[in-house]
């Protein structure tokens, strides 16, 4: 199955493109003694360079060097109580729940990087439907579809064309979001050409500034 980009759903009214951040630590060393204000400086020139709102991303580098310089991380010697405790500040600041900061010993290898993991991966999304939890019908003829997730349209496209050729005579149409983990952006665009010629997003790669 071809490689495509994970997308979070964004908060309503709020797109954020967010970069994978982790702490690393040096596998000769303690993990007390890792450098807390080397992440930070890390953390934000990540969130400079790759965030896409740069008033969010200078308001987060503020309040992380202002909360490390008032020793509000000096108790946590865990890297796993530290990553908890700036993904906490992060969201406050950002108000981006999408954000987590992790500790890893080791950049783990995906499982879908491998065969086997891809065709566990096909079979787990086939198990759940494709996201595809509920279709219905409703009064005045309005389309109603429960989405739990989008995925990759070259495994699950028969499915979402299935349910949309169902949906081909409603006067409106309901996605149901709410419980949407996000996904694939080529089951999104699907979805958009089925519906209407009117109803269309992009992608913004940044910080390139290019639209998808």
């Amino acid at each position: 199955m071809p490689q495509e980009t994970l997308l979070e759903i964004p908060d309503i009214l709020h797109t954020a493109l967010l970069s994978s951040l982790s702490l690393n630590s040096n596998a000769q060393a303690p993990k007390s003694r890792f450098d807390k204000a080397k992440v930070i400086d890390q953390l934000s020139q990540a969130f400079n360079e790759h965030y896409v709102f740069p008033e969010t991303a200078k308001a987060m580098e503020t309040m992380l060097k202002k909360n490390l310089a008032d020793g509000a991380y000096q108790s946590l010697d865990e890297p796993e109580k530290f990553a908890e405790k700036l993904s906490a500040d992060l969201v406050a600041t950002s108000k981006d729940k999408h954000i987590r900061i992790m500790y890893l010993e080791k950049e783990p290898l995906s499982e879908q990087d491998t065969p086997e993991g891809r065709k566990k991966q096909e079979q787990e999304l086939e198990a759940s439907n494709f996201g595809f939890t509920k279709l219905e019908i409703l009064s005045g003829n309005i389309g109603y579809i429960d989405l739990r997730g989008f995925s990759p349209a070259q495994i699950a496209g028969n499915t979402a064309v299935s349910a949309m050729n169902y949906m081909s005579h409603t006067r409106a149409l309901i996605f149901d979001l709410r419980r949407n983990g996000g996904g694939y952006p080529s089951m999104i665009q699907l979805h958009q050409l089925s519906v209407s010629r009117s109803c269309s997003s992009q992608f913004l790669l940044y910080p390139q500034n290019q639209f998808l």
